[in-house]
């Protein structure tokens, strides 16, 4: 899918600064800000990138001030948020803004047309910007790179501590900010000037950040000025980049292009919205930048980093429906060399040791996900080569009992966690207590611990492993006491968990898996029930809600301070992933797809009319539960797109 916004279509200030664009360079690093190339969140940047040996991405070129100069009268190109001012350049000037394989802005000025385009190299730290000129008479342009060189989550003031030492390079300049990051590099294709002026810019506001109830202002760095003349020369290339550039602009422009039109997943008849579903999942998939062998999944764009959770859930969807069957067992074996305990990382760090195993589900998931690469190509030795080891070790320190008062009970169901600790996807947190606290039999869980179980002994048949008849017989065990344990007869669906002091029946999506998962330990008719209250009380046009609307603690709309927000996060707030295995769960239930289309073909409508309007190209993490449905947290994150796409090819449509 192409996207334009042009300003005799209705594009306006308030939409060009709330829709953003994001490039990825397959590093985990980005580029991104809004369509009035107007930064309004800390973690928008020209080059955030993942370093060696730094555990968070950094913010370092955050933006370039573009200043088109004719007959002596000056048009800025960018714009930026004061105290008591907004620049408006990037806006007031822009006659449309478009992305095909890249984002591009044309600028309508007097005697003087100008077009921007920007590209992130391909598992480079480097940026490429193009300024293509078209009008009879000459004109300058000057500008003037910004710098945070910052961790992302952090803002920078003006500071000693920064090397404001500039060396002048033939074709730019380079300067070190700080001891531990890269030297950058801004150079040029073509004749300049540049101006030595290091300087701060001081009181940058980022308006979005201001609403999160987060620090929002910040000071910026200049090294200094580059001009350029648009004489004969019409088109201009620079680069932004922790090396030095030595190649030809242009062949490495032109080399990048290709690359996205050959990297493209090739899918048959796929739709417009599966297409670009496709397009955007390959943003998530990433490579180590120490070791490029070792492939992941970013969780979402733009804050969150590389979680087991998140990856196993959404590696189905991003590559198994694109011929991509090698990516997914490359990923499943990232994550596999990681275990401990039985336990798949929640958090990958820089290292083995920087890892975080605090997560109940996430190898839980994992299985699932190797299921699901095993159900589509029917590979049964790789999944018993390279994966039946973990599994057994999975199994082993579940039913023994791992870290986090993780353990199989005499009944055969999984308890996990305590009062002051979360291990399951609804792991919010305020004042260092659980906004949702969910320790014991959560159902979600125990749902995916049979299917695990039911998997295992699948392949242990296949294997002639003894330990299949140890799995024989805790199957009838845990799929009686999963029925005695959490179905709530008077309700008629299943209790969300179930502790020592309570048996907990707040109707939330958790229950759905007990449906949707390949292994099932429900009775149809209970099954039934699940899916038609769920349906009736949490199912919205982008997903489904975390927390029925009639339940104690259901908070409506995501908004305010962080810990607000947080309250919001799992009490009603609506998360587009859910709704694959909601689908998935659906068509359990009924023997008619019609009837399942007439409930998912509204979302999927919704969903799609979403790709224009928060992350452009991209689904959102979440919703809030009541009307107008606002999208907000991370502008693209990857269990909504796996999950959506997924659905897409269980219902088959095109």
């Amino acid at each position: 899918m192409h996207f334009h916004y042009q300003k005799d279509s209705g594009l306006s200030l308030e939409k060009s600064l709330s829709v953003e664009w994001l490039e990825t360079n397959g590093l985990g690093g980005y580029a991104s800000s809004t369509i009035a190339n107007c930064n309004t969140r800390k973690y928008h940047g020209l080059l955030v990138s993942k370093l060696s040996e730094l555990p968070d991405k950094y913010v370092l070129l955050n933006t370039v001030e573009e200043i088109l100069v004719h007959d002596d009268k000056k048009f800025f190109l960018t714009s930026h948020f004061y105290p008591d001012f907004f620049q408006d350049g990037g806006f007031s000037n822009l006659e449309e803004f478009k992305v095909t394989t890249h984002p591009a802005w044309d600028f309508k000025l007097p005697a003087q047309d100008l077009v921007k385009e920007i590209l992130l190299l391909h598992e480079e730290n480097t940026i490429l910007f193009k300024y293509t000129a078209n009008g009879k008479s000459s004109c300058k342009i000057i500008l003037r790179p910004l710098f945070s060189c910052r961790d992302f989550h952090e803002l920078q003031r003006e500071n000693t501590s920064l090397d404001n030492e500039i060396e002048s390079l033939a074709n730019g300049f380079a300067f070190t900010p700080y001891k531990g990051l890269p030297t950058m590099f801004f150079q040029t294709n073509v004749k300049h000037n540049f101006t030595p002026e290091p300087v701060w810019y001081r009181n940058f506001i980022y308006t979005k950040e201001k609403e999160r109830g987060y620090d929002f202002s910040e000071d910026l760095f200049s090294p200094g000025i580059v001009t350029f003349e648009f004489g004969e020369k019409r088109e201009i290339i620079c680069a932004c980049s922790t090396v030095r550039q030595r190649k030809d602009f242009h062949f490495k422009w032109q080399k990048e292009l290709r690359h996205r039109v050959e990297s493209i997943p090739v899918v048959d008849r796929s739709s417009k919205f599966q297409k670009q579903l496709h397009a955007s999942g390959q943003t998530f998939i990433t490579k180590n930048i120490s070791n490029k062998k070792t492939q992941s999944i970013v969780a979402g764009y733009h804050w969150f980093l590389e979680w087991g959770r998140d990856a196993m859930i959404s590696l189905p969807g991003l590559t198994l429906y694109s011929k991509q069957e090698e990516l997914c067992l490359a990923i499943l074996k990232t994550f596999a060399n990681e275990e401990q305990q039985g336990l798949i990382p929640n958090y990958l760090g820089i290292n083995r040791d920087a890892n975080a195993y605090n997560t109940v589900d996430a190898s839980l998931w994992f299985v699932w996900a190797l299921q699901q690469y095993y159900l589509k190509t029917k590979k049964f030795k790789e999944v018993a080569t390279y994966f039946w080891p973990t599994l057994k070790n999975i199994f082993k320190f579940y039913k023994e009992g791992t870290l986090y008062n993780i353990k199989m009970q005499d009944n055969g169901l999984l308890y996990a966690g305590s009062v002051e600790v979360n291990l399951t996807w609804m792991d919010a947190m305020v004042d260092g207590k659980p906004v949702t606290p969910r320790y014991g039999y959560q159902v979600e869980v125990n749902a995916l611990w049979f299917n695990m179980l039911g998997f295992m002994n699948e392949l242990a048949h296949k294997m002639k492993d003894p330990v299949e008849q140890e799995l024989k017989q805790l199957l009838p065990l845990a799929k009686s006491s999963f029925c005695k344990t959490f179905w709530c007869e008077k309700k008629g669906y299943l209790f969300d968990f179930v502790n020592m002091e309570e048996e907990n029946s707040a109707l939330r999506p958790n229950q759905i898996f007990a449906v949707s998962l390949p292994y099932s330990p429900l009775l149809i008719k209970m099954a039934v029930s699940i899916m038609s209250a769920v349906k009736e009380h949490l199912l919205t046009p982008y997903g489904l809600r975390t927390l029925a609307k009639n339940e104690v603690g259901y908070v409506g709309f995501y908004n305010g301070t962080q810990a607000e927000r947080d309250q919001a996060y799992h009490n009603g707030t609506v998360w587009p992933w859910l709704l694959g295995h909601f689908a998935e769960g659906l068509l359990k239930v009924t023997s008619d797809r019609r009837k399942v289309l007439s409930v998912i073909t509204p979302c999927l409508e919704a969903l799609q009319k979403h790709l224009r309007e928060y992350g452009l190209g991209s689904i959102a993490e979440i919703f809030s539960g009541d009307d107008p449905h606002s999208p907000d947290g991370c502008i693209s994150q990857a269990w909504s797109v796996a999950e959506i796409l997924r659905l897409t090819y269980l219902l088959n449509i095109k």
